[in-house]
């Protein structure tokens, strides 16, 4: 099993979100998506693991974008999974956060309203679903599923 996580920034009048244009893999080349990736196979004290989801965040999104997080920065808003993948999704929510932010590798980070991002044709599937989630989430002052 594969195991990913994903993170959006959201402004603090939740009226704009960072998401990243992909280039791969395939399927996903030329759509918007949350920040995010593998998370890494670590040596650990009892053996070879998964890096822990919080931890996984915080490296990959400091890759794709340049800004250094930490783990209390970030609030668990779902996992989806099936038999061949998990994704961990994560969300905060940092005006700080979502100006500093720029492109650091082939993959181009941008700020979108999200007024106007729904329904568009260069969203990955999940990603309105997303994002109405945590704005549900943040509305109703759920911290943690």
């Amino acid at each position: 099993m594969i195991k990913y996580v994903t993170g959006y920034v959201l402004s603090e009048d939740l009226k704009r979100v960072l998401l990243i244009r992909k280039n791969r893999p395939e399927k996903q080349n030329g759509k918007l998506n949350g920040i995010g990736g593998k998370r890494e196979r670590k040596i650990l004290d009892e053996g070879v693991g998964d890096e822990h989801e919080l931890y996984a965040i915080c490296r990959e999104f400091e890759e794709e974008t340049g800004v250094k997080t930490f783990y209390y920065d970030w609030t668990h808003a779902d996992k989806l999974y099936n038999d061949n993948f998990e994704l961990d999704i994560y969300y905060c929510v940092s005006n700080k956060f979502l100006e500093s932010a720029k492109t650091m590798e082939t993959e181009e980070v941008g700020i979108y309203d999200i007024s106007s991002l729904f329904g568009r044709e260069d969203l990955m599937n999940t990603v309105e679903w997303v994002i109405r989630k945590i704005l549900f989430l943040i509305e109703n002052k759920v911290k943690s599923l």
